[in-house]
């Protein structure tokens, strides 16, 4: 079901390609027999590929939604904001620190409110996003490339373990995988 999904609402490019060869091959046929039947026949491979492109377009997937989300969040950090990852983020959620201390979603924010104010950051860029959805349970790996109010900027990798939820996709693990040395900074 997974690649029924990714192929018609995600990437349906590979639906393009399908329709616009059997478009080819009833253009043909067309051409050869010049009949009314085949002449309507040209109509199908369009009107299914607008049909497709429409669906695309207008369905979110649970892939989609989580990579909005991560946009969502990164926007609303940036801006100093931290009202969408507070939506985001489960109450449940933890993040695993060295020697066996997690810290729970309270303590998230407020070091993430912490950082934008004493490092003035200017910009959350979020780049890479890759979403793996398996029912009701996501993992993304992202890039985020922050830059400060100095200008320097700082490349952060994260791994974020999603859980479908009642209210949607809430975040139940948020783990900084590349540069461990910045939790020392922010905990």
């Amino acid at each position: 079901m997974a690649w029924l999904t990714e192929t018609f609402l995600e990437n349906p490019a590979p639906v393009y390609a399908v329709l616009a060869a059997a478009e080819v091959v009833v253009a043909i046929v067309w051409g050869r027999r010049r009949t009314r039947r085949w002449a309507l026949g040209l109509l199908a491979a369009p009107a299914l590929a607008a049909a497709a492109a429409l669906t695309a377009h207008l369905v979110e997937t649970d892939r989609e939604r989580i990579d909005r989300a991560v946009r969502e969040i990164a926007a609303g950090a940036e801006a100093g904001d931290f009202a969408p990852a507070g939506r985001y983020l489960a109450d449940r959620c933890r993040m695993p620190l060295p020697g066996d201390r997690p810290v729970g979603k309270d303590a998230l924010l407020a070091a993430g409110r912490e950082a934008v104010r004493k490092y003035g950051v200017r910009a959350v860029a979020p780049s890479g996003v890759e979403t793996a959805v398996e029912g009701a349970a996501a993992t993304s790996t992202l890039t985020t490339r922050v830059t400060a109010g100095s200008g320097r900027t700082l490349t952060l990798s994260w791994r974020l373990t999603w859980a479908e939820t009642a209210d949607g996709w809430r975040i139940v693990e948020v783990e900084l995988t590349d540069p461990a040395w910045v939790l020392d900074l922010l905990f």
